[in-house]
């Protein structure tokens, strides 16, 4: 078996170049998907550990704690230099790309790259077990992406009420959600907002089923926990609009005035159709839910919850 690891890593090598050509985690439909596509991360990291291992890796090269200092050291200085070259085109670096690399060097040196003094019976498992067990960390997102996808495709046309596990991970912010658990309109949670006095501060609702043919109605509970009305206004997006410019007049925008206490919001799923410029929104492809302000004088608070299609 061990003969063929040397030539099987450079297949390897190969097979994960192949996933810094294929896409974008933005050309992918599901967050499941999207979360697959990270540990390309990880399994070309492994294969050019291996691949350096068999092919330029002796022991004259030195001794293997070498070898290990060496490998994470040029990992790490690579995935620096991309995350840095990527955030010079537009693109966002990410510190959690640089740990799935760390990973998949980790896993090849663990298992190939100990000998020499590191021979020591336990030393082989106790390097193994960790590598391990952070790879159950870096799988753990493309878990939690899948067992909320099941739970979403279950609960639907509830898009969010927050009574499963997971449900957070659907919801983007420029600020920090969290799960509330006293100030709810029904079932034991709702998303607590804090907003801030950005330009747009926003709570977008991302991931979710996205076709919405079939329905009539899709509606909200809000609370504003203070005297003070809001002015709140909701987004709602195709695909098409995501891939076309991105225009206001070509999606769904509407204001609300949110008194104290709790708000039921209903839109009408005709309205939302109705309302690019041009052309009927898609209900197959919705692609957007955002609820947001815009340029608040001072923080404040709202409470998000039931947010369903009837």
């Amino acid at each position: 078996m061990h003969r063929f690891v040397k030539p099987l890593s450079f297949v390897l090598l190969l097979a994960a170049s192949a996933f810094f050509f294929v896409g974008t985690p933005g050309d992918l439909t599901t967050r499941s998907a999207e979360r697959a596509w990270d540990l390309g991360h990880v399994a070309f990291f492994f294969a050019a550990t291996l691949a350096w291992i068999k092919w330029g890796w002796s022991s004259r090269s030195g001794s293997y704690v070498r070898l290990w200092v060496l490998a994470l050291g040029c990992v790490t200085v690579i995935g620096i230099c991309v995350e840095g070259m990527q955030a010079l085109f537009g693109r966002s670096a990410a510190l959690s790309d640089l740990f799935r690399n760390l990973v998949g060097a980790v896993l090849a040196l663990a298992f190939w790259g100990v000998g020499g003094k590191w021979k020591a019976t336990w030393m082989r498992p106790a390097l193994r077990s960790v590598a391990l067990l952070i790879l159950v960390v870096a799988l753990s997102p493309l878990a939690v992406a899948l067992s909320d996808e099941i739970s979403a495709s279950r609960t639907f046309p509830v898009l969010s009420d927050f009574e499963t596990p997971f449900q957070l991970s659907r919801w983007t912010s420029d600020v920090v959600l969290t799960i509330e658990r006293n100030t709810v309109r029904e079932g034991d949670g709702a998303l607590k907002v804090p907003l801030s006095t950005a330009r747009y501060s926003t709570a977008s609702l991302q991931y979710f089923p996205g076709d919405w043919s079939g329905t009539s109605l899709l509606e909200a509970s809000i609370f504003n926990p203070d005297e003070r009305p809001l002015e709140l206004v909701i987004r709602v997006n195709d695909e098409w609009h995501d891939k076309h410019g991105m225009r206001y007049d070509d999606r769904f925008n509407r204001v609300f005035t949110i008194a104290a206490g709790w708000n039921y919001l209903a839109i009408p799923i005709a309205d939302i159709v109705a309302a690019p410029r041009d052309r009927a929104m898609d209900l197959t492809r919705i692609e957007g839910l955002s609820f947001f302000t815009v340029e608040l004088p001072e923080p404040r608070t709202i409470f998000i919850d039931q947010v369903a299609l009837r």
